[in-house]
């Protein structure tokens, strides 16, 4: 029940398995730990296509709060690519995709090009230079090694994950 090709039409993407033994559990992608100086955007690709889906989370873990919940879908979403977008903030040190499939063998889910970005806030007033020197990017096109996320419980994956800071 999973997607026949990755989010741009083509390349590796990560899904989780629900045949096999495999029905209502929790797989988990978990980020390297980071810091923002500011709120910032995880952007992702999800599909989530069966009968019996489960539920797609991100959270968020802060060393104050812990873990909190900032976005989820459960259910058949169809069979296409959806994306998704989630403000971070700014006390934000690590980000974790929950994938727990449903009761049957129809509940695969899939994740692709995942991505942090963060932009310094505008000076006042606003200008509309772009902001390109202050932005801080992570993301992940699950095309390579992604030997610096913690895969809690996955199958099917090969992965990408590039960073890139202001010098």
């Amino acid at each position: 029940t999973g997607p026949s090709s990755g989010h741009t039409g083509s390349g590796s993407y990560l899904v989780t398995e629900a045949s096999s033994g495999r029905p209502n559990k929790l797989h988990q992608l978990e980020s390297p730990l980071f810091s923002l100086q500011r709120n910032a955007t995880l952007s992702f690709a999800y599909h989530m296509l069966g009968s019996n889906m489960g539920t797609l989370s991100v959270e968020a873990y802060d060393n104050e709060a812990g873990w909190s919940t900032l976005w989820s879908r459960t259910g058949n979403q169809g069979d296409d690519w959806l994306d998704a977008a989630v403000i971070l903030p700014a006390l934000t040190t690590k980000v974790r995709f929950n994938g727990r499939t449903g009761s049957s063998w129809s509940s695969d889910m899939a994740l692709d090009d995942v991505s942090f970005s963060q932009f310094a806030p505008p000076s006042p007033p606003p200008s509309p230079t772009p902001l390109l020197p202050d932005m801080v990017q992570l993301s992940c096109d699950f095309n390579v090694d992604a030997s610096s996320w913690s895969w809690l419980e996955a199958t099917s994956v090969s992965a990408d994950v590039t960073y890139s800071f202001p010098a």
